[in-house]
């Protein structure tokens, strides 16, 4: 098992970097930064494997079917002003956006569109008073200005 450490540019290996792949990372550096954050990027997708389509095709059906509820009128949504007496400003997350990016991305390619859920906010569920919970049924909506609703429901 190769041990990891923290250096100047981040997480490496203790084991030797090749010649050719040191020749690579100098001229890389001198690139441009959107070259090299371009570059960056593509080396970082190349570590992802292939989408599974099994799971891309089982999440569009569940979105179908939850939609269709909504639509339907069979889940009932909660009115916009019982949503924002939970909402919570960033500046109180315990960890910042920046910091949850940096993280992820260390992980995965985080593509335009990707949504990063925080966890739980204060003034919501059993910090409510009554306690509050989802309940089966229940729907939670994302709707962004120009973008279609994205409505999920249990």
């Amino acid at each position: 098992m190769k041990m990891m450490e923290s250096g100047s540019r981040g997480w490496h290996t203790k084991s030797e970097t090749g010649k050719a792949a040191k020749k690579l990372l100098r001229e890389a550096l001198t690139l441009p930064t959107e070259e090299r954050a371009e570059l960056a990027a593509e080396l970082i997708a190349s570590l992802d494997g292939p989408a599974d389509i099994g799971v891309e095709a089982a999440w569009a059906a569940e979105i179908e079917r939850r939609a269709a509820k909504v639509l339907s009128g069979e889940s009932e949504g909660t009115p916009w002003e019982d949503v924002r007496c939970g909402s919570t400003r960033t500046r109180d997350l315990i960890f910042d956006c920046f910091a949850q990016v940096e993280h992820l991305s260390a992980a995965f390619t985080l593509e335009p569109g990707d949504v990063v859920t925080t966890g739980t906010p204060s003034r919501v569920g059993g910090a409510m008073n009554p306690p509050r919970f989802l309940r089966p049924g229940d729907v939670v909506r994302r709707i962004d200005p120009g973008e279609p609703a994205v409505a999920a429901s249990s």
